[in-house]
């Protein structure tokens, strides 16, 4: 199997368990839920409060928890400005401005129109904040370089993942790294149901962070991805064949 078809498969189970906001106790969890709470509101205020920022992201599949070295690597991108946002994930591109949110599939040969969405949960696949309502149990450490690192576990069957381990920087409060552990062993391949089940982590890197970026004026144009046709929006010459959806008037 391609390993794009592959990580794609992990980060669709992760996607497809998009945390609610349920609060829980407390006094379930650990001392460090006051502190982690905190953290994680300056992580979301300067995620909030930069301007411009683009950064690469690396996501990386190992197919245990104690696996020397990934499997499969996929490497992507993610550049804010304001509100506006585009990101590049394994073939699939989003990008945000004021008015639309456009997905492109470039395996599927789609192209999505819909309403803009809040722009911080692009960052991580997880909602963050919700996961801390979420957890049964949390613990802190600091690496040799100073990060902020926090473990989420979860009780088994909440979610398809079992625990969080999320890196902050804590000169400037963004993410370095994401660890995910998946909570029950899982077919690696989905097109090959007899290979050996295992228990994958995923491990999502952001690197190259840089809060000045010189941004071309038409990145977060969406005449880069449609334009009209009669009234109808029609792919762009920059995706020739690619299939139109408007979710904003649900008609194709």
């Amino acid at each position: 199997m391609h390993k794009v078809d592959t990580v794609r498969f992990i980060l669709y189970l992760l996607l497809s368990t998009m945390l609610p906001e349920v609060l829980i106790a407390q006094d379930t969890i650990s001392d460090y839920a006051a502190l982690a709470q905190e953290d994680m509101g300056k992580v979301n205020a300067t995620y909030t409060s930069i301007d411009k920022l683009s950064m690469d992201v690396t996501y990386s599949l190992y197919p245990s928890y104690f696996s020397p070295a990934p499997t499969d690597i996929s490497k992507g991108f993610y550049k804010k400005q304001g509100d506006m946002f585009q990101s590049s994930i394994m073939g699939v591109e989003t990008m945000q401005n004021e008015k639309y949110r456009i997905v492109t599939d470039e395996a599927a040969k789609l192209l999505v129109v819909s309403e803009v969405l809040p722009t911080i949960a692009m960052v991580t696949p997880v909602k963050i904040d919700s996961a801390l309502r979420q957890c049964s149990a949390i613990s802190y450490r600091e690496s040799a370089n100073g990060q902020k690192i926090y473990t989420l576990n979860f009780d088994k069957g909440v979610f398809d993942f079992q625990s969080l381990e999320i890196f902050i920087n804590p000169k400037s409060y963004l993410l370095d790294q994401i660890n995910i552990y998946f909570g029950d062993a899982i077919n690696i391949d989905p097109n090959d149901l007899s290979s050996a089940k295992q228990i994958p982590m995923v491990q999502i890197v952001y690197s190259n962070v840089n809060q000045r970026p010189k941004f071309r004026s038409a990145l977060f144009s969406e005449h880069r991805y449609v334009k009209d046709k009669n009234g109808a929006y029609v792919a762009s010459a920059n995706y020739p064949d690619y299939e139109v959806i408007n979710l904003i008037s649900n008609k194709y």
